[in-house]
């Protein structure tokens, strides 16, 4: 699992599994995803706070997570995804969107 520092709005600070750093300056895609049982709510941003898709709920379904990679994969710029560990509900986003090839980034807010 990768960790990952915003340092500005397009500059970021990457820790792999590994313990290797890089930092990234380039524009980028910024997700967040408030994971609950059975559904979560994401919200899209660019660098500066440009929202490109409001708060929108959705199912942990195959369908609604394929979805989701489909238009994760879409945009130009790299797509990084930031979301709350929250018991166990958490898992089997992060885990779809990692094996479809998307970053993502799990924070305990208690940390």
């Amino acid at each position: 699992m990768n960790y990952c520092v915003r340092v500005t709005s397009q500059t970021w600070i990457v820790i792999s599994g590994s313990g290797s750093i890089k930092l990234k300056e380039e524009p980028m895609i910024s997700v967040g995803i408030d994971v609950a049982k059975g559904k979560s709510k994401i919200c899209i941003m660019k660098p500066g706070g440009e929202v490109i898709m409001a708060p929108k709920d959705f199912r942990h379904t195959k369908n609604e997570l394929q979805r989701w990679v489909v238009q994760l994969h879409s945009y130009d710029e790299d797509v990084k995804v930031v979301l709350e560990s929250t018991g166990q509900y958490h898992i089997p986003v992060v885990k779809y969107l990692s094996d479809n090839g998307i970053f993502v980034s799990v924070v305990n807010a208690l940390r």
